[in-house]
């Protein structure tokens, strides 16, 4: 069975990897899947008609919000990537201004379902709550947060004046630490640092299988409100926990936002090593199982209010963890042009680690992000390119000549 969190299955399947016949550098191996699977989107959205629903015209960009040097050797690429660009501190700005406009709007959830709602950054923290019981080592995991990202995306860009796509979090940066990453530096264009150094007891999780698990995860480098950034001192409404092992998580309960880095968390499972093992595998099955464990890590990793489980979303940096989640996806999904068949791969069951047991997802599973997007069948969130209103595609910068 596999488990929330704990790199045990990551190490596992990794040992099974599939072996890669490129660079020995693993920084080289990532960055050359990800060229592969850019050039194959592109080859695609270069076909289309400019009444298609989302072509080279109207993709919307998603980005790193710090890039680290590029491997770049010309017999492993058809395009130039020296120019490749990221986020300038003024698109940086432009973002967490556009976060901060997000929690002073009105909520949209209706006050007797979510009384506790304050502000439409709270709509999206109240639906991952709600539906962390199913979303989660299950057949929903990768889709619906895709869902979820790609509705926050939109509300920043609708109703907020946000104009680029949604930012990512490079995991492996560096040495893998969320401390050494410009995201996290706490100076000019981050989202704040570490919590305030206090003195702190363990995190306690609760894994929602049936019955209910708990486990404890040890105390970090942190556990103090976020005092930095753009959003220091930031105060979240809803939670901890949430349905159906708490039901007050939707009641008004303000508290700050909390971190607490734990570099070994990321140093182990989040390297550029793990990340191109999980892009070499040649089924979802095996991707998402590799996913999961480095998925649960970079949670760990960042620590504090996203040790939480449910509540995690309160967290601006939940979505940079998510963006990146939904990115490498997007890259395996693209690695392969085989008339596209890994955007129909669907894995797993219907329940939270199948406890209880249930049937297997399938490409006419519905989900839903409660109020912030109706019903979508899997089939529709699967592929990133197919519409241009709602699913957005990762694209390097420099074709678009920024």
């Amino acid at each position: 069975m596999k488990t929330f969190i704990s790199s045990i299955l990551l190490s596992l399947h990794l040992a099974h990897a599939t072996p890669l016949n490129l660079p020995s550098s693993p920084k080289a191996q990532y960055d050359i899947y990800r060229a592969r699977a850019y050039e194959n989107q592109i080859a695609i959205l270069a076909q289309r008609g400019r009444d298609s629903d989302c072509t080279l015209e109207n993709v919307i960009v998603r980005k790193e919000w710090h890039v680290f040097p590029f491997f770049s050797e010309p017999q492993y690429f058809d395009i130039n990537w020296e120019n490749r660009s990221t986020l300038t501190l003024g698109e940086r700005k432009e973002y967490t201004d556009a976060v901060n406009c997000l929690r002073k709007l009105p909520p949209i959830s209706p006050p007797e379902v979510v009384p506790g709602a304050r502000s439409r950054f709270d709509d999206f923290h109240a639906s991952h709550i709600n539906a962390t019981s199913w979303v989660h080592v299950s057949t929903y995991f990768l889709p619906w947060h895709r869902y979820l990202q790609s509705a926050y995306e939109n509300a920043l860009r609708d109703e907020c004046g946000y104009t680029g796509g949604h930012p990512y979090w490079d995991w492996s940066a560096g040495d893998a630490t969320p401390g050494s990453n410009v995201l996290f530096s706490g100076g000019e264009g981050s989202i704040g640092g570490n919590g305030e150094k206090i003195k702190h007891n363990a995190s306690v999780v609760t894994v929602p299988t049936v019955p209910p698990r708990v486990g404890l995860i040890p105390p970090g480098t942190g556990g103090g409100c976020v005092t930095d950034g753009p959003f220091a001192n930031m105060i979240i409404n809803l939670g901890p926990f949430g349905p159906p092992q708490s039901t007050t998580a939707f009641t008004y309960n303000p508290r700050c936002v909390t971190r607490d880095f734990r570099p070994g968390s990321t140093n182990n499972t989040m390297n550029y090593s793990n990340i191109t093992s999980m892009l070499s595998q040649p089924n979802l099955h095996d991707f998402q199982a590799l996913m999961e464990g480095v998925h649960a890590s970079g949670h760990v990793g960042i620590g504090g209010l996203n040790d939480d489980l449910y509540a995690g979303t309160g967290d601006p940096a939940f979505w940079f963890h998510h963006a990146q989640v939904d990115h490498t996806w997007t890259v395996w999904q693209w690695l392969v042009l085989d008339s596209g068949e890994r955007m129909r791969e669907v894995t797993d069951t219907l329940t939270f680690a199948n406890s209880p047991p249930s049937a297997n997802g399938t490409l006419d599973t519905v989900m839903d992000i409660g109020y912030n997007g109706g019903p979508r069948p899997m089939r529709d969130l699967a592929e990133t390119s197919k519409n241009a209103t709602w699913v957005k595609e990762y694209k390097f910068s420099q074709l678009l000549n920024v």
